[in-house]
């Protein structure tokens, strides 16, 4: 994903410029995992003694949310991109898997179909 296509929002927490480069780094593989990604929000927020990293990636047919905290600013952001990551792998081994099963599927209804019917020799009059 293109790193200017990331918005990072703070909420009681300034996002400074090691920050923002840090998330970018983090979130521009995200192609890797899906492709057609729509936008993609981190949203930071500082509560008493730990952060929460908030991700909201939209892709063409779903949207996937995570939520992540921890004491570390940067650990926070650690966690929330590996199970952004998890996430997209499943969803992505799950259409692929989807699709051998279809072929398959399609396969087999054409060779039974094939079966089924006759060979006919159309006779010349």
């Amino acid at each position: 994903m293109d790193p200017k296509g990331i918005k990072i929002v703070g909420k009681h927490i300034e996002i400074t410029d090691t920050l923002a480069k840090y998330i970018k780094k983090q979130f521009s593989v995200i192609d890797k995992y899906m492709h057609k990604v729509i936008s993609l929000q981190v949203i930071l927020e500082k509560e008493r003694y730990k952060y929460n990293c908030e991700v909201v990636l939209h892709t063409y047919k779903k949207v996937f949310s995570v939520k992540e905290s921890d004491e570390s600013v940067y650990v926070a952001i650690d966690k929330s991109f590996n199970t952004i990551r998890n996430m997209l792998s499943k969803y992505k081994r799950k259409i692929v898997s989807s699709k051998k099963h279809r072929k398959k599927l399609v396969k087999t209804v054409e060779n039974v179909a094939l079966n089924l019917i006759p060979d006919k020799k159309i006779e010349k009059s």
